[in-house]
């Protein structure tokens, strides 16, 4: 075209890269992992993959809570078709723990906090347990949620998971009780009245 000029787009072409996979066993499915590698962080599913020129890197692998591996950091080296680094997630062992309350009505939803890790419930009953809400051996600290119209006691404490002993912590709910205190306009104190002479 006639005195005008097209501007067209630099595409740079990198050749001689490779594609690095992480593939990844032992974790529920639909839970992500994360992979540093090379400077780059890639995190979803299985797998997680980069790209890079040939050549030794290391990486590491960010583990999800509640699960260990013996393949954290370590090397890969790249040359041509390099096979899928492996990485296996190893569930670890936690236990269960449970707040029973007593004095709520039927129905009443309660809270119970550990250490940011949150449940509730509408019946007598909250349970701590599984992959999600179990616990490792240690020491935890608690707080009750507020009931409108009740006081919980005790309204937080700690306690302490070891191996397989059950814990079980009762928590007991009493109506709440407002006392007014009313006080009286001040009386005033008249004398004796005014005559005149």
């Amino acid at each position: 075209m006639h005195g005008s000029s097209v501007i067209l787009p630099t595409i740079i072409f990198i050749t001689g890269a490779y594609s690095v996979s992480f593939e990844e066993t032992g974790l529920p499915s639909g839970m992500a992992f994360s992979v540093s590698f090379n400077g780059m962080v890639n995190w979803g599913g299985s797998p997680v993959v980069f790209s890079v020129l040939p050549g030794t890197y290391q990486y590491s692998v960010f583990v999800p809570p509640g699960f260990t591996t013996s393949s954290s950091s370590r090397t890969v080296s790249v040359s041509g078709s390099t096979p899928p680094v492996s990485i296996v997630f190893i569930p670890k062992r936690t236990y269960a723990v449970t707040f029973v309350e007593t004095g709520l009505a039927p129905g009443t939803e309660w809270f119970i906090d550990v250490d940011g890790l949150y449940n509730s419930s509408t019946t007598s009953t909250i349970s701590f347990s599984g992959l999600t809400y179990g616990f490792l051996n240690g020491t935890y600290s608690y707080t009750v949620g507020l009931s409108p119209g009740y006081i919980a006691s005790p309204s937080a404490g700690t306690f302490t998971v070891n191996g397989g002993a059950q814990v079980i912590k009762y928590i007991t709910f009493t109506d709440a009780v407002y006392n007014a205190v009313f006080t009286p306009p001040r009386a005033y104190t008249h004398g004796p009245p005014i005559t005149s002479r």
